[in-house]
C-alpha cells in the first residue's frame, strides 16, 4: 500500500520541519501545501511543496488532491496532518491499520477518544456540536474533527469536496456519512502546540462555528 502525507496551512519553518522529520518511514513522500517562502526549510526537510496562494485550508487541500491523482503512481492512502505539530506523526500506523485490514475508506483520528497534552488543541464546543448534529442527522457517530486522518484516495475523489475554507474537513465527514463510507476512529495523542493570540482564536472560533453550522443545514437539506 502506497502512503503520502499532505501538509496544510503552514506558517512557521520551524514548526513545519519538525513535523516533517516526524513522519515516519513508512509513507513514501511527504507534500507541504504553503506560500513559497517556506520552500527551502519545506525541501531542505525532505518534502515536496506545493505551492499555494490561496489562503483558504480547503483550498490548499484540494491543491494537494489533485496533485497527488496526477503524480506517476498515486497513493493508494493519504494522511493529512496539522501543520503546528499537535499531531503525533508516529502514531500513523494507527490510522493506517484499519485500511490496511480492509476495514475502513476514512480513519479519523480522535483527540476525544485519546490523550492530550496541557496546551494542546483539542475538540473544542463547537466541533463537539458540530459532531452530534452530524451523529443525529446522519446516524454516523464521530467524537472529533480532528485534520489528523488517513484516506483512501478513490474515496477523497469521489466525495467531490467544494468547501474552500475552514469547513473542507467537515464537509468530509458529513458527505462520507452520505455516501456510507467505512469510518473509524482511532484515539490519538494530542501534542502541545504553539497557541494563536487570542483575538485570532476568538475570531477563528466564530468563522468555523458559523461554516460548520451553514455546512450541516445546507447537507441536510440536500436530497
Amino acid at each position: 500500500m502506497i502512503v503520502d502525507a499532505v501538509i496544510v496551512g503552514a506558517v512557521d519553518a520551524e514548526a513545519i520541519a519538525r513535523v516533517i522529520d516526524a513522519v515516519p518511514s513508512l509513507v513514501r513522500d511527504v507534500y507541504v501545501v504553503a506560500g513559497g517562502e517556506l520552500a527551502a526549510a519545506v525541501t531542505g526537510a525532505g518534502a515536496k511543496l506545493l505551492s499555494s496562494s490561496d489562503p483558504g485550508l480547503g483550498a490548499q487541500w484540494e491543491r494537494a488532491r489533485v496533485h497527488l491523482c496526477t503524480v506517476e503512481r498515486p497513493p493508494d492512502v493519504a494522511v493529512l496532518l496539522s501543520p503546528d505539530g499537535s499531531d503525533d506523526a508516529s502514531e500513523m500506523p494507527l490510522l493506517l491499520a484499519p485500511i490496511r485490514a480492509g476495514g475502513a475508506d476514512l480513519v479519523i483520528g480522535s483527540r476525544a477518544r485519546g490523550t492530550r497534552d496541557k496546551g494542546a488543541p483539542g475538540c473544542g464546543l463547537a466541533e463537539r456540536l458540530a459532531a452530534l448534529l452530524i451523529r443525529v442527522l446522519y446516524r454516523q457517530k464521530y467524537s472529533d474533527l480532528s485534520p489528523f486522518r488517513a484516506i483512501r484516495l478513490p474515496a477523497w475523489v469521489a466525495l467531490a469536496l467544494g468547501e474552500r475554507g475552514r469547513g473542507y474537513l467537515i464537509e468530509m465527514q458529513i458527505k462520507a456519512a452520505r455516501a456510507g463510507l467505512r469510518v473509524v476512529e482511532v484515539p490519538v495523542h494530542a501534542r502541545k502546540a504553539r497557541r494563536l493570540p487570542l483575538r485570532r482564536r476568538l475570531l477563528a472560533l466564530l468563522g468555523t462555528s458559523w461554516r460548520f453550522s451553514y455546512l450541516l443545514v445546507r447537507h441536510a437539506t440536500v436530497r
